[in-house]
């Protein structure tokens, strides 16, 4: 992780990162943001879990059941790990519909 951010991310440039095993993993990021000097800010991107489910069922074979556990699972960790953390809260289907006044 220490060496990503120090060859990939540029000081003083805006990046994002988009995977929802981050929230379960962000312990491991957390203090290697901070002695890099990175201010991190998140954005918790609320999307239907009966949509996601859909979508796991077609790209993983996953049953509902397992889809919405792993949604659960990623909203609860990625919710107590940014708890003291600047964060956003948007919606997925605004997001879609208009991107750029949704992060503004």
């Amino acid at each position: 992780i220490r060496a990503f951010l120090r060859s990939d991310i540029e000081e003083g440039k805006l990046y994002a990162m988009k995977d929802p095993r981050l929230s379960r993993l962000l312990p491991l990021w957390l203090p290697l943001f901070e002695s890099e000097s990175i201010s991190p800010h998140f954005v918790l991107v609320i999307r239907n879990p009966l949509e996601i489910a859909d979508s796991l069922a077609t790209r993983n074979q996953f049953s509902t059941e397992k889809s919405l556990l792993l949604w659960m699972q990623h909203m609860a960790a990625a919710e107590r790990h940014t708890r003291h953390m600047r964060r956003g809260f948007i919606k997925f289907k605004s997001l879609l519909d208009a991107p750029e006044a949704t992060v503004a």
